[in-house]
């Protein structure tokens, strides 16, 4: 996958909610995730909410709301969230 290939580290323990706290944090610079089943609310809803506050941009591959279709989640400032959406995209 190029996104691995790209990133320095990549780092996957089961919980969209720690990523995303991962990210509004600072202790990660960005997520990038991809179910074939939709994501539960409960466990995106919270992270997504810490991200937007902490000036985080969370977007599905097509850059709509996350929280809409739960499947694919783009998360990061705005600079990675471009990077992630060019990387998806591309």
């Amino acid at each position: 996958m190029e996104a691995r290939r790209a990133c320095y580290k990549v780092r996957a323990i089961g919980s969209i909610a720690i990523h995303l706290r991962d990210v509004a944090i600072g202790a990660a610079d960005g997520y990038l995730g991809g179910r074939r089943h939709v994501t539960p609310l409960h466990d995106l809803g919270p992270g997504t909410l810490l991200v937007r506050e902490a000036g985080g941009l969370v977007t599905d591959e097509k850059g709509a709301d996350a929280l809409v279709e739960r499947r694919v989640v783009l998360v990061g400032a705005s600079q990675v969230h471009g990077w992630l959406s060019e990387l998806v995209s591309g």
